[in-house]
C-alpha cells in the first residue's frame, strides 16, 4: 500500500485558524496528513465535507457546474410531475396506508391493490465514514487515546533538548512520559501532530 503526503488548508469560517478538528491538529490553517493512500484519502474526504479543508493551491471557491452547483438536476432526468402522496403519511414512509415491503432498494412499490409505497431514505447506500477517532482504534494501539497524546506532545518543553530528536521532532520515549504509557510509535505522534517540530 503506498504512503502518501498531502498538505491540506482551511477555507471558509476556518481558514487561517490553529485549532485541533476532529482530533487533526491545524496550525495556521494547514495540516500535513502522511499515512497509506486509503487512509489519508478518507481523512481528507471527511476534513473536506466538515470544515472545507482543501489541498494546498486549489483555487477557492470551487468552479460550479450550474446554478445549483455540481448536484443540479437537469430536467431531463424526470418527467417534472410528483406522485400524490397520502394524507398521513410520515418522511420515513410509515403512516396510515402503509403497505408493501422496503427492499431498500430505493424503487417504489406498486401492489397488487394499486398503491404505492416507497421505501424510507434517499435510495443511496449508507457511505463509511472513518473519523479519526476511528483510525486509532483500528492500528494495533486500540486504547491509544488521540486527545490525551495530543496533551502529552504539548507538554514537551521547546527548551529541553531531551524532548526533541536532533531533526527536531519529538522524542517518543519523553511523549510515553507525559501520556502514561509504553509503546507509543513515531507513527502514532505523526498521526496526531505531523508538523510539531521544536522551534
Amino acid at each position: 500500500m503506498p504512503i502518501v503526503q498531502v498538505t491540506l488548508e482551511l477555507k471558509g469560517h476556518f481558514a487561517g485558524v490553529t485549532k485541533v478538528l476532529s482530533d487533526v491538529q491545524f496550525t495556521n490553517g494547514r495540516v500535513t496528513l502522511a499515512g497509506p493512500q486509503p487512509e489519508v484519502e478518507s481523512l481528507s474526504k471527511y476534513l473536506f465535507r466538515c470544515y472545507q479543508a482543501v489541498p494546498v493551491g486549489t483555487p477557492w471557491p470551487p468552479k460550479e457546474e450550474g446554478e445549483n452547483g455540481p448536484d443540479q438536476i437537469h430536467e431531463s432526468a424526470g418527467s417534472g410531475k410528483a406522485d400524490a402522496v397520502q394524507a398521513g403519511v410520515q418522511p420515513d414512509g410509515t403512516g396510515p396506508a402503509e403497505t408493501g415491503s422496503n427492499d431498500g432498494n430505493g424503487a417504489a412499490k406498486t401492489e397488487a391493490d394499486g398503491s404505492r409505497s416507497v421505501p424510507s431514505g434517499d435510495g443511496q447506500p449508507n457511505p463509511r465514514i472513518d473519523t479519526p477517532n476511528e483510525r486509532f482504534n483500528s492500528t494495533s494501539h486500540s486504547a491509544l487515546n488521540p486527545e490525551k497524546l495530543l496533551k502529552a506532545m504539548e507538554s514537551l518543553d521547546h527548551n529541553n533538548p531531551a524532548h526533541w530528536t536532533q531533526p527536531g521532532k519529538p522524542r517518543v520515549d519523553a511523549v510515553e512520559k507525559f501520556y502514561g504509557g509504553s509503546g507509543l510509535t513515531r507513527a502514532d505522534l505523526d498521526a496526531v501532530w505531523p508538523e510539531l517540530v521544536r522551534q
